[in-house]
């Protein structure tokens, strides 16, 4: 992975994970009905969320450049605790 970014909804009844490495990968859950629903029904929020968190360039989606090698920088440099052998 190299750039991993999650979503918690407002009232933490949602929760979304976007993933980005070799691919993209997204999950969303309902944590009310225990069960995964469709990652487009809060990736705007995802979106926003990961927007409010880093520097994304404007006019860029924001789920389109996490799997940028920028968000790639910009993650490491957030999160400097994780260790990753392959940077």
């Amino acid at each position: 992975m190299y750039f991993v970014h999650v979503y918690w909804s407002p009232d933490e009844k949602k929760v979304g994970v976007l993933a980005t490495g070799l691919n993209i990968w997204n999950i969303a859950w309902d944590l009310t009905l225990d069960r995964g629903i469709p990652f487009d029904s809060i990736k705007p929020d995802v979106r926003r969320s990961i927007e409010e968190s880093y520097r994304v360039p404007s006019g860029e989606d924001a789920i389109l450049w996490a799997a940028s090698s920028d968000a790639q920088s910009a993650f490491f440099r957030l999160h400097p605790d994780i260790k990753s052998t392959y940077r």
